[in-house]
């Protein structure tokens, strides 16, 4: 991330933003889940927002807009604690696990301001990929720790704002982070609402309890094993440093690349289930009895009928490289009622062949 230009961005503030009243230190371990995705490159969204003609000033976004958003931010983090902390692998543990610390840690929160077009930025027809780069903040990582969740707020004078964000892909997947977004929304909406301290709906108050997840493989261990083996034999010169945390270099690529929103309606997302069917294609005829064809998206397919962002290569030669979904699988529905709608973390694991 440090290598995207943003030199069309101006930075106002840069601070830490911790939860109110917080002072226990506090420790929450991960999951064999989690330790899966232990050093892959951070997830990233980019929201838009367009703000209406009396509120698209550069006043009352300073003086107003930023200060709820950081006071509903704050509030939002004493409810999903141990994003404000870090994750961190003491030499006497033998896992990884997020810690707290309240005199030291909390999230990277930048208020900034870009001079791009705003409509230009957010429009859907195709444009450079790199654009909505410089509006994603950086997720800092060293050998000794790993931050869990940075946010950056771009204000477009005259025009609206935008809000990205960076999360750790070890503490959240896509329904923990979605969940926390739904709940800092929930908690600014009404924080203007009324000048009284809102409290969170339930459905919105995340669980970290990790008893949850029992590892009667010791899957864990395994995991952990796997990552130490596997940096030894990629990164030889990270022998003897295999308890590094920095999330690995593997940037997107995004040289020569085009970004276009595409909006799939639920008859759309059908035509193209039929399509993958009738073209699917085995490389292995030993698969074919082993594992049957895709006969459902994923949630996360199905709730594609909203704007769908993706990258195009120019060339077109590049469109003959074929496009491939991974077998995943999602553990919440095995868990109780109220855990799986509200276990923070991850929870989706591709199964053995």
């Amino acid at each position: 991330m440090d290598s995207i230009d943003k030199s069309n961005i101006k930075i106002h503030e840069h601070i830490k933003v911790t939860p109110p009243s917080s002072t226990q230190k506090t420790t929450t371990p991960l999951t064999y889940f989690d330790i899966f995705w232990l050093r892959f490159h951070p997830v990233e969204r980019v929201f838009f927002y367009t703000l209406p003609n009396s509120h698209s000033h550069t006043s009352f976004f300073f003086q107003k807009l930023v200060p709820i958003l950081k006071s509903s931010f704050s509030l939002t983090l004493q409810h999903f604690l141990p994003l404000a902390g870090k994750i961190v692998w003491p030499s006497d543990s033998p896992q990884p696990f997020i810690q707290f610390n309240p005199n030291d840690d909390g999230v990277s929160f930048i208020i900034a301001e870009s001079d791009l077009d705003f409509n230009h930025a957010i429009e859907k027809s195709p444009h450079e990929a790199s654009l909505s780069r410089s509006f994603i903040p950086h997720l800092e990582s060293t050998d000794s720790f790993a931050s869990i969740i940075s946010i950056q707020i771009t204000f477009f004078p005259e025009s609206g704002f935008s809000i990205g964000i960076s999360t750790h892909h070890a503490i959240l997947d896509g329904k923990s982070s979605i969940m926390f977004i739904k709940a800092w929304a929930y908690l600014c909406n009404k924080t203007i609402e009324t000048e009284e301290p809102p409290t969170l709906l339930r459905e919105l108050q995340p669980l970290f309890d990790r008893n949850i997840v029992k590892d009667l493989d010791e899957l864990g261990d395994k995991f952990t094993n796997n990552w130490r083996e596997f940096i030894t034999n990629m990164f030889p010169n990270e022998k003897g440093n295999e308890r590094c945390l920095k999330i690995l270099a593997f940037e997107p690529n995004l040289e020569d690349s085009l970004r276009a929103t595409f909006k799939l309606t639920r008859e759309d997302l059908n035509k193209i289930k039929q399509m993958v069917l009738t073209k699917w294609e085995l490389l292995d005829t030993n698969e074919l009895n082993s594992k049957p064809p895709c006969t459902n998206f994923s949630p996360e397919a199905r709730n594609s009928s909203t704007d769908h962002r993706g990258n195009a290569k120019r060339e077109e030669t590049q469109s003959q490289n074929r496009i491939a979904k991974h077998r995943e699988e999602e553990i919440r529905r095995k868990l109780e009622p109220e855990s799986q709608k509200r276990e923070a973390g991850n929870a989706k694991l591709e199964p053995e062949s």
